[in-house]
């Protein structure tokens, strides 16, 4: 038996709960269980207008993280890189973040992350 790799797909909504159809349907069609989808699960950010710039550093950051996804790593692995070029670099995530999009920009010019 063949054991495939898994995929991740990110989606984002503004309302918590927003695919919970969706995943209940992708279970059925898949023949997985429902827990096999994690609904929800980055809704840290804060709601305060003052730190609204917050969304948008979340969203560059998971963008690097699936770019690391991309190159081969795990979901763990990426967040565990991204810490650690931040670390080394003495920067934020979000410093590092930028960085690894702007890599990607360099190598595919056309390929600009959502700002």
């Amino acid at each position: 038996m063949r054991i495939s790799p898994r995929r991740f797909v990110i989606l984002y909504a503004a309302t918590p709960g927003a695919f919970v159809d969706l995943a209940a349907d992708l279970s059925w069609l898949a023949a997985l269980e429902l827990d096999e989808f994690a609904l929800d699960q980055h809704l840290n950010l804060p709601v305060d207008p003052e730190t609204a710039g917050v969304g948008q550093a979340a969203s560059l950051i998971n963008q690097a993280i699936g770019v690391l996804v991309a190159r081969g790593r795990t979901l763990g692995e990426a967040g565990d890189e991204l810490d650690a070029r931040a670390a080394d670099a003495g920067h934020s995530r979000y410093e590092a973040a930028t960085a690894i999009l702007a890599s990607v920009a360099t190598q595919h010019p056309h390929a600009t992350p959502n700002r």
